[in-house]
């Protein structure tokens, strides 16, 4: 086509290539920036089109013109290319750079199979380390971490009374009355309150936890049940039907699934109760409730100074915790001025009820968490030490790399990579040993965790393991790779070892190293030192009561409840209950084996109730005043109610008095007894026989005064860590009202085992509503040290295990020292060196960083056992005892790891060391 004809046709041999410009103008060893590599295409395009004019007649300046016209819009065209170039070069490098990653995992593994002691050792290290952590994070997870399986469960609080020291209460009937009332805060408020009982399912008589709700609980939580229906307003009034909603798993348990819910019933608490509904699986609150039913159904006449209720709301959307808490505690206020004279409450906590509910558990997980990152710490501390005389040993490969034109990056990379899937294979292996340490901690743990069903090894967990597992093999593998990466400028082709400058930095290196993993794994051994000795000790305190061959039974008397609090019916409840626990006290009493039976309202080794007690025959006014000092009115104790036989049963020792007896019937005057600690405070100049006191909260018996009959010995009833407290015991005939879920003890005369089997055919027989699980008071006592115990075994497994790596580590320098060192050694002893002389040249060194680690983690852990003060009974945090124990232990295994490479030292033989080139 002439050029007056408008577009010839391009010659073949001008266009480019499918590939792009011109090959020949690129430079394949040089980096370019995209924008680079787009304008010199672009300009050979339109070179390429303007020459092809040219060619065929047109002037330059028009074949240009031309060319730019047939181009197009350049700044698109441009942008296009631009866009597409860069896209191409990442898809590029993209591809290149998981070329690369899938090279260097396969050397990887290639280098870990081939030296398989190594990799063996690495990976028990790391599954220990990244095991241990992975399992407490879970439980950490699980029980703090984790919401509340409710609904917006950050609008759940618990509201709490306080006195007037600050101490928090459980809530009075009436002012929870006026808080749903006049409270603005809450889209709904409920109370409950927990206890334990006996209910009869079908013909099966079981011990469980029943709740009493009021109405509106269900709408706090903001669940349905997954079975049936909640309450409804029939339900929630006094004198209405009885219904029950119970949990998922007591339905599994107990409940025949082949039959319509509505034709079930459960018979407890003095009531038959329709199942109305099945709560969901894992929604149970509080935890380990059995079933619910409405509180209503009974009259509460108690005052504003009984503190029998626990009470949660649901804040409204658009109400902040903090505004909350002001209109609570105005109102308390103002309630206070209203009621003055008959309300002891101060204030009012407002808590979400996530916090409050794992406010106890807090401080030990958290404790236990950084115990395993301890562990963890001195695993990976383990590692960096065997990946640097690993890389140490490769030093004339990596030489030969670099010589060949492996850059220091290139080989930091690899060297990297190598750590990074030991860790995460060793993530692996300690994933599958977290998840079986998670099940044998729900079974062992003694139930003092909440929300323990949470734990799990889930999604959420594998990622920890992984970053965790990530983190170690970068962090503690970058060192040893960089100095690996030198390796191609120390003469190491040549068959050199380094220079003397370089090998004291190992020296130093290493020698941090081991201290490193010698001061954490003492300060776990001193942490779990001071547990086993608190354990030790909670063992040996005497309780102050017979504890060997004495069975228990925990019972609630079958008798019907009255819907209304009036004193007649209350008085008549109360003898039922009197006569019931004679009559069942009679006939254990009589059965083979048994020596002796009594009854307490409240299990030893448990918490009972407590309150305010005044003097005098005067009635007792302004109960409030809660003091306890010497010269005043009114003081504070816990008290119980016990028969006649029980402090003998018990072997409790009287100091001065009489025991109950046949004289303390119901219409006597009423008797007391009293414990040492009460009669010193309260009399301490006196004789505290026939003082006459006043025990407030008692429900029928706050005007009923009592005489002081006896006094006896000081017993630990709360817990072998509780110190004796002042406490007051009524006698069952006279206030049997509080003894309604009592336990009973029986003192055998026989084996336990051989006692319990005539007991049980007995309970069986006469008393099928009571089942027959009897719990010897060694077994209870040794559950009251479940939580030391299981704090103790878990730092103690932990604190092994650091001093198990620990020792590895040092063996690990130990041999490598002694290795390197060969050749000295050999002509030491070629020179008349005692072999004596060369093990203790060769222990020297590693245990003078030993000893200077000890030194540095005893005063670590002077510091860190501080936080486990609170957990301590009868030993202090800085015992010395506990901290020259774990120091001669940590030593001695120092020593033992040593002395195996250095008695090998002694058997050098010294021609074959001269001539090792190595």
């Amino acid at each position: 086509m002439s050029a007056a004809g408008g577009r010839p046709a391009r010659p073949a041999a001008s266009r480019p290539s499918s590939g792009g410009a011109d090959p020949a103008m690129r430079q394949p060893f040089a980096e370019r920036s995209v924008d680079e590599d787009v304008t010199r295409e672009l300009r050979f395009h339109l070179e390429a089109r303007t020459a092809e004019l040219e060619a065929s007649g047109w002037s330059q300046s028009e074949a240009r013109q031309e060319a730019a016209r047939l181009f197009g819009d350049y700044a698109k065209i441009e942008r296009a290319c631009r866009e597409l170039e860069a896209g191409t070069r990442r898809t590029r490098e993209r591809a290149q750079m998981f070329d690369t990653l899938r090279q260097d995992l396969r050397f990887a593994m290639r280098q870990l199979a081939a030296r398989p002691g190594f990799t063996a050792l690495a990976l028990l290290t790391l599954t220990l380390g990244i095991g241990a952590t992975t399992a407490i994070f879970s439980l950490v997870d699980g029980v703090l971490l984790r919401p509340l399986p409710f609904p917006e469960p950050e609008r759940i609080v618990d509201l709490a009374e306080r006195n007037e020291r600050g101490g928090r209460m459980s809530v009075s009937n009436p002012n929870f009355q006026d808080w749903r009332e006049l409270a603005q805060s809450f889209e709904a408020m409920a109370a409950w309150a927990e206890g334990s009982a006996t209910v009869v399912v079908g013909t099966e008589a079981v011990r469980a936890r029943p709740v009493l709700v009021t109405a509106g609980f269900l709408d706090v939580l903001g669940v349905r049940p997954r079975i049936g229906r909640g309450f409804v307003a029939d339900e929630t009034r006094l004198g209405g039907d009885p219904a029950a909603l119970v949990s998922w798993d007591f339905y599994r348990r107990h409940f025949d699934q082949t039959r319509a819910l509505e034709d079930q019933t459960v018979q407890g608490l003095g009531r038959s109760f329709r199942v109305v509904g099945v709560m969901p699986p894992g929604a149970t609150f509080p935890e380990g409730a059995d079933l619910w039913v409405p509180t209503e159904l009974w009259e509460d006449t108690s005052g504003r100074t009984g503190h029998n209720l626990d009470v949660i709301g649901r804040l409204r959307p658009e109400v902040s915790i903090e505004a909350a808490r002001a209109e609570m505690q105005a109102l308390a206020d103002r309630l206070r001025v209203e009621h003055a004279g008959a309300n002891d409450a101060a204030g009012v906590d407002v808590t979400p009820l996530a916090a409050e509910l794992v406010a106890d558990a807090r401080r030990p997980l958290l404790l236990l968490l950084g115990a395993a990152a301890l562990v963890l710490l001195v695993s990976a501390s383990n590692l960096a030490s065997s990946l640097l005389a690993r890389a140490l040993s490769r030093r004339h490969e990596l030489a030969v790399r670099g010589a060949l034109g492996a850059g220091r990056a290139r080989i930091v990379r690899q060297l990297l990579t190598e750590s990074t899937l030991l860790c995460t294979l060793g993530g692996a292996l300690g994933l599958g040993l977290a998840f079986g340490a998670v099940r044998l901690v729900r079974a062992l743990e003694p139930g003092r965790l909440p929300r323990l069903d949470s734990v799990t090894i889930d999604g959420r967990v594998l990622v920890f393991t992984l970053a965790v597992s990530l983190g170690v093999g970068l962090v503690f593998g970058l060192v040893p790779a960089l100095f690996a990466a030198r390796a191609e400028q120390d003469g190491t082709l040549s068959g050199g070892r380094g220079s003397g400058r370089e090998r004291a930095w190992h020296t130093r290196f290493w020698d941090v190293l081991v201290a490193s993993e010698v001061a954490l794994a003492l300060v776990l051994l001193v942490g779990s030192g001071l547990l086993l000795r608190t354990l030790w000790a909670l063992l040996s305190v005497d309780p102050g009561f017979r504890v060997e061959r004495l069975l228990t039974l925990d019972v609630t008397t079958p008798v019907a409840q009255p819907s209304a609090f009036e004193p007649e019916l209350l008085r008549g409840l109360e003898a039922e209950v009197a006569s019931f626990g004679e009559r069942l006290l009679g006939d254990l009493a009589a059965a083979p084996g048994v020596a002796s039976v009594g009854l307490i309202s409240h299990a030893p080794f448990g918490s009972g109730p407590s309150g305010t007690f005044c003097l005098g025959e005067a009635p007792c006014v302004d109960s409030e005043r809660l003091v306890g000092e010497r010269g005043v009115t009114y003081s504070y104790a816990h008290y119980r109610v016990v028969s006649d036989d029980y402090f003998a049963t018990m072997e409790i020792p009287l100091a001065r008095g009489r025991f109950f007896d046949r004289r303390d019937a119901s219409g006597a005057r009423h008797a007391v007894i009293v414990n040492e600690t009460l009669a010193r405070e309260t009399w301490p100049d006196e004789d505290p026989l026939g003082k006459i006191v006043r025990q407030i909260g008692m429900d029928l018996h706050d005007d009923d005064v009592a005489e002081v009959v006896g006094v006896i010995a000081d017993v630990r009833l709360r817990g072998l860590d509780q110190e004796p407290r002042p406490e007051l015991y009524f006698p069952l005939r006279q206030r049997a009202f509080r003894a309604q879920s009592p336990t009973i003890v029986v003192a055998t005369s026989t084996d336990e085992a051989a006692a319990a089997a005539p007991l049980r055919a007995l309970l069986r027989e006469r008393y099928p509503e009571i089942p027959a699980d009897l719990v010897s008071m060694s077994r209870r006592r040794t559950g009251s040290v479940a939580e030391a115990r299981f704090s103790a075994a878990v730092l103690a497994t932990f604190g092994a295990l650091a001093l198990v790596l620990a020792a590895t580590g040092i063996w690990g320098v130990a041999s490598y020292r002694v290795a390197q060192r060969t050749r000295e050694l050999g002509i030491r002893l070629a020179l008349g060196a005692r072999p004596a002389e060369v093990v203790a040249l060769a222990l020297r060194d590693v245990l003078r960083v030993v000893l200077a680690g000890a030194l540095v983690g005893a005063a670590a852990a002077i510091g860190a056992t501080r936080l486990l003060e609170s957990q301590l009974h009868e030993v202090r945090p800085a015992d010395p005892g506990t901290f020259a124990a774990t120091l001669l232990l940590l030593v001695a295994a120092g020593v033992l790891a040593c002395l195996v490479p250095a008695r090998a030292a002694a058997r050098i033989d010294p021609v074959e060391a001269m001539t090792d080139r190595a």
